[in-house]
């Protein structure tokens, strides 16, 4: 199983990073067996808060590629086929943070 710290990272969401002028918090991060050794689900919030360079319509084109990714991502020894998907956006008005949930999907490739 990719831990999802490794999920995350193959990805690009890493804990701190800038992604197009936003700086990536992650938490609330959940970890779901849903066959051992076999296929697993993942989930996090994802706050992103702007830098002086965000650029909100990068940002969101960043993540379509994303979601439109099927990455392998290796576990202990085995590799996985890994996708994610948004689930939702909330964009707060006063101070332009966006916070994003997502859920993942890794399944043992044979």
């Amino acid at each position: 199983m990719p831990e999802l710290y490794k999920f995350l990272a193959a990805f690009g969401l890493v804990n701190q990073a800038i992604i197009n002028g936003y700086q990536l918090h992650v938490y609330d991060e959940k970890e779901i067996t849903v066959s051992r050794y076999h296929e697993y689900h993942y989930s996090a919030t994802l706050d992103l808060q702007p830098t002086s360079t965000a650029n909100q319509d990068q940002l969101f084109s960043h993540f379509t590629d994303l979601i439109n990714k099927s990455l392998v991502v290796y576990g202990t020894r085995d590799p996985y086929d890994c996708t994610m998907i948004i689930t939702s956006i909330v964009i707060d008005p006063r101070d332009g943070n966006i916070q994003m949930t997502m859920k993942g999907r890794s399944v043992k490739t044979l």
